[in-house]
């Protein structure tokens, strides 16, 4: 999903891992936003990279609501308007999501909790794309309320049905999306539900990390030339 945006000068990423391993590094080039690995100060940085984004999907909306219906018939970001008015599409990645639970107190988990779903409820109308990502598939590591909004979820390789179900969808394994008939062997495949009665069983390309960086840094150059 990041990888999509890279070459496209009208994408902003704000990009938080909770590993805060190398592979997210050659974002460097290209993100508005880098928050990298789960300790005080980067869980401080998320908090305030989310209220940034929070602050920033209102001032769209004060916009899109002054536009006349000529300009914005539905009230949505149009393609048009992103390049009149400045608007980039805005991915927000946030990768080992686990992670940043499992470092923040009860208070700052229920805080940043929220934001996350108001971003991903909300944010597709201003422009937003959300891509949450996470190892354990339990409630613990991406709330229930939190799961229920996102209606496009992927899910790799599980130990069980139950697993698959809590990333997938409850009952999802009942009608035949089930990540836990997958073998070792299917790297990089997964089960993708599209919609309440639709799925697809994919895989995804291979990018090895030179790569990306390559990638990274021509999307910095294609906003330096746009800017």
């Amino acid at each position: 999903m990041t990888e999509a945006g890279l070459l496209d000068p009208y994408v902003r990423h704000y990009v938080a891992d909770g590993k805060g391993g190398a592979d997210w590094m050659p974002m460097k080039a290209v993100a508005h936003r880098l928050v990298m690995g789960a300790e005080d100060d980067a869980v401080a940085a998320l908090k305030a990279m989310l209220k940034e984004l929070l602050a920033e999907m209102e001032r769209r909306f004060v916009l899109l609501r002054g536009l006349p219906v000529s300009v914005c018939p539905e009230g949505k970001l149009t393609p048009a308007i992103v390049e009149k008015y400045n608007l980039p599409v805005i991915f927000v990645t946030i990768d080992e999501l686990q992670e940043y639970f499992t470092a923040m107190d009860k208070d700052d988990r229920e805080q940043v909790i929220n934001d996350l779903c108001r971003i991903a409820r909300r944010g597709p109308a201003a422009g937003f794309v959300s891509n949450y990502a996470s190892q354990r598939p339990d409630a613990e590591s991406v709330p229930t309320k939190l799961r229920e909004i996102i209606t496009l979820r992927y899910c790799t390789q599980v130990v069980d049905q139950t697993s698959s179900d809590m990333v997938l969808g409850k009952g999802k394994a009942a009608q035949g999306a089930d990540a836990s008939v997958l073998s070792e062997d299917h790297k990089g495949t997964g089960v993708l539900v599209t919609g309440p009665a639709s799925f697809v069983t994919v895989r995804a390309d291979f990018l090895p990390g030179p790569g990306f960086a390559d990638l990274c840094q021509r999307g910095r150059a294609l906003r330096v030339k746009h800017n």
